[in-house]
């Protein structure tokens, strides 16, 4: 289920200490289903992590390899769910939240404007990998009629 994380700490056992205190004061634990399925996914069998891992490498190396063919050029991300693309130089002075407007609306691509996730996400947008490889060879050839047609020169293809 989307939000319900469960996470740990590890380090300095001071450190660690002030923290369990802190969290004592701020909530009283996560939700005892989400305590036993973390169990169960730490503990039982690991082959879908696997699948899962490859499933999203595959989409990545579709969708930076279908960006770069279409003129722009994103770093591909090395253990996410999530491609971070700098805006096109072309597009800069606009900001991401116009620019994420102006992509949805003439190439039918959502991406996530960078300013939602704090100052530092300006001149970027999020691109999310939770398509299949199908949807983002689509998207990515939305996208590269997008660019040719406000002036984006396409790149090689990369293979």
């Amino acid at each position: 289920m989307a939000g319900w994380r469960m996470g740990f700490a590890a380090g300095n056992p001071r450190l660690i200490q002030a923290l369990t205190r802190i969290k004592s004061y701020l909530d009283y634990g996560a939700f005892t289903p989400i305590q036993v399925a973390a169990v169960a996914a730490l503990s039982g069998p690991q082959d879908c992590v696997t699948e899962v891992r490859e499933m999203y490498r595959e989409r990545r190396d579709v969708l930076i390899r279908g960006l770069h063919a279409a003129g722009w050029d994103v770093p591909s991300p090395q253990g996410s769910m999530f491609a971070w693309a700098p805006i096109p130089e072309r597009f800069a002075e606009m900001g991401s939240v116009d620019f994420s407007k102006l992509l949805l609306k003439e190439a039918g691509v959502a991406v996530a404007p960078g300013l939602g996730f704090g100052e530092y996400g300006e001149g970027f947008v999020r691109i999310g990998l939770v398509e299949n490889t199908q949807r983002l060879r689509q998207a990515t050839r939305a996208i590269k009629t997008f660019l040719n047609k406000h002036g984006v020169k396409q790149a090689e293809a990369v293979s």
